[in-house]
């Protein structure tokens, strides 16, 4: 065997083991998981177990495979898990949001707080500045940074 064939097995089994670990690697929802609850990815998990039953069932009635009476009662079960699922993950999205509106209240009343941007328009603003640039509202002695 020679060195070139040795040379293209090891780049193929490199790219091999790229492709393969990289579902493992990325993540395919954009970095959302940090807000998701355990309950809700459980959730999400079941909604795409019902619609993978749903088009399976769909699939197998279409082929005879499966009787009418017992598409109908499959159906409507695996419709309402699926409905549940679906209803569980919309209460974990606003509880995310709810979660996410306050943290976002919490920092712009620090910033206000802080004295480094202006209390009305919520312009940044520097040390000695004794006017916001951006509406001219006058800052107060008391509200002068001091570092």
């Amino acid at each position: 065997m020679d060195l070139g064939a040795v040379l293209v097995g090891l780049a193929m089994l490199v790219v091999t083991v790229v492709v393969l670990a990289d579902p493992f690697v990325k993540s395919s929802d954009g970095g959302q998981r940090a807000y998701q609850s355990k309950r809700g990815l459980s959730a999400r998990m079941k909604k795409r177990t019902g619609l993978w039953a749903l088009r399976d069932l769909d699939f197998d009635h279409e082929l005879g495979k499966v009787s009418e009476q017992d598409y109908k009662v499959t159906r409507a079960q695996i419709l309402q898990e699926t409905a549940a699922a679906l209803e569980e993950i919309e209460k974990d999205e606003a509880a995310v949001e709810a979660n996410i509106e306050e943290e976002v209240r919490n920092l712009r009343r620090t910033a206000r707080e802080s004295g480094r941007y202006c209390h009305q328009c919520g312009q940044a603003r520097e040390q000695d500045d004794r006017f916001c640039t951006a509406c001219g509202v006058e800052f107060k002695m008391a509200e002068t940074l001091s570092e």
